[in-house]
């Protein structure tokens, strides 16, 4: 049982972050989520 309950709470921690960066995409402007995009691509080759 504890070990059940670090990994619900591991995954629980995981929903959080994905749901904060979706929650941050949902509300965000349009010109600041392409620059962000963008930086995430990485360097223009």
């Amino acid at each position: 049982m504890p070990e059940r309950n670090a990994r619900l709470r591991a995954e629980l921690g995981s929903m959080k972050d994905r749901l904060a960066v979706v929650e941050r995409i949902g509300t965000d402007e349009s010109h600041a989520l392409n620059r962000e995009i963008e930086r995430l691509r990485g360097p223009a080759n």
